[in-house]
């Protein structure tokens, strides 16, 4: 599923434009406060976006069930399945906005789900080398 909560009813769902979503944002007052407009809900961010947990877990309560998420087919793992999600468009977005570019060596901090896919999205963007930094070891 998306990280982003969107009711699928409100003006701005009907345009597929559901990071903008009027319903999806349980607290719209600390953005519309703090930026001047108030974005969707979203997962795993503070209380300006909902106040939503992360849905990196083995269970996560979804608001608008019926819009957001998709059926993993069978033959998928559950892990391969992760990375499905926001990971590899958050990982890509990450190398991109870094202006990753051929020949570069880059250090990726967190090889979590996101972490795994900016190191690959770096690769794919040319980087010579990609080194991942986590404080867990194998």
């Amino acid at each position: 599923m998306s990280s982003f909560i969107a009711c699928g009813q409100c003006w701005y769902c009907r345009r597929e434009e559901y990071s903008l979503c009027d319903n999806g944002n349980t607290n719209p007052a600390v953005t519309e406060t703090m930026w001047g407009a108030a974005p969707g809900g979203c997962f795993g961010y503070s209380h300006a976006m909902g106040g939503f947990a992360g849905s990196h877990a083995q269970y996560v309560r979804v608001p608008f069930a019926d819009v957001g998420p998709f059926t993993v087919p069978d033959g998928v793992s559950d892990e391969r399945a992760l990375f499905a999600s926001d990971s590899a468009a958050t990982g890509w977005m990450g190398a991109d906005l870094g202006g990753v570019q051929p020949g570069d060596v880059v250090a990726v901090w967190g090889a979590g789900a996101v972490g795994q896919m900016a190191a690959r999205a770096a690769l794919l963007l040319g980087a010579e080398q990609v080194i991942v930094i986590d404080r867990f070891t194998p």
